[in-house]
């Protein structure tokens, strides 16, 4: 079976809601092929017609479903489009541990269009915070971590995740913004750029650095090595850029902290320090943290 693009995949259909690309990298896994050479054979000489994986025209929507023995119909809801509140497509890695460990042993693990949103990091089947994996069929974290998690960890996670659900849908679907939040939905966007790629009290490290979650919650939320962006890329397209779901939940975390307010203590993001975005590249209002001091610092 060398030649598998021209041939019927034996593989296992579309699992539900999984991405296109997954069922291709599951193919090419099977075939001992590499994903890009497996979607270009596969197209022959239209390979240019035919679109991406992630959103095929219809003559590679057809053909793909004429290798897995599908109407072509049955995969459109697979597709990711590549829209703004979608990852950039080489930034769509993180997993779900739960996920993968319920999984079949040693085989790919489906990867799911839920996973590839830019606000939300959790899985939405299992409410499992998401990671990067280490290898295509073995997740960087497993159930052991999510079982350390204690019960405040995870009203840390639900009030990160609630608040990029909330905020994806301000900015994208029109929902309403909360009437008690601070600010607005484009406000609380242009502040997650800010904590994350601008340095902050005159060092070279952004607000992010300075989050400080507790030892169980640190593998699922922390700065990493991610420094301030350089330039051209502290945009929405840069953050969209950004594979690591503790990344982004450390920043969504911090931008949560500002924008929703009387919050319990216990979900300060870990740090106290007055913040003025009135220089130059950021807003022109001034933000505090409402005096909150963290045990600490």
């Amino acid at each position: 079976m060398s030649e598998p693009s021209g041939m019927r995949w034996w593989i296992p259909p579309p699992a539900p809601d999984e991405t296109l690309r997954s069922v291709l990298e599951r193919a090419a896994a099977l075939y001992r092929w590499e994903p890009g050479e497996l979607w270009r054979a596969l197209n022959g000489q239209g390979a240019r017609d035919a679109g991406t994986i992630d959103t095929p025209s219809s003559k590679g929507l057809m053909l793909l479903g004429r290798a897995l023995g599908l109407p072509a119909r049955q995969l459109r809801e697979h597709r990711v489009a590549g829209v703004p509140w979608r990852l950039d497509p080489d930034a769509r890695q993180a997993v779900c541990p739960i996920c993968w460990e319920q999984a079949a042993s040693g085989d790919p693990q489906p990867e799911l269009r839920g996973w590839t949103h830019v606000l939300r990091t959790c899985c939405p089947r299992h409410g499992a915070p998401l990671c990067l994996p280490v290898s295509r069929s073995r997740a960087g974290l497993d159930h052991r971590d999510v079982a350390g998690l204690t019960g405040e960890d995870h009203e840390v996670l639900r009030l990160i995740d609630g608040f990029g659900a909330t905020l994806e849908r301000a900015l994208f679907f029109g929902d309403p913004w909360p009437t008690h939040w601070q600010g607005c939905p484009q406000s609380a966007r242009q502040r997650l750029l800010q904590v994350t790629f601008y340095p902050s009290d005159g060092t070279n490290f952004p607000l992010l650095a300075s989050v400080a979650p507790s030892e169980s919650l640190a593998p699922f939320v922390h700065c990493g090595r991610h420094l301030h962006g350089e330039a051209g890329k502290r945009d929405w397209d840069g953050f969209r850029r950004l594979a690591d779901p503790a990344i982004r939940r450390a920043a969504l975390w911090i931008v949560a902290w500002m924008t929703i307010p009387d919050l319990p203590q216990r979900m300060s993001p870990g740090w106290g320090i007055c913040i003025d975005w009135s220089d130059g590249h950021s807003s022109s209002t001034s933000l505090s943290l409402r005096g909150r001091q963290v045990q600490g610092v």
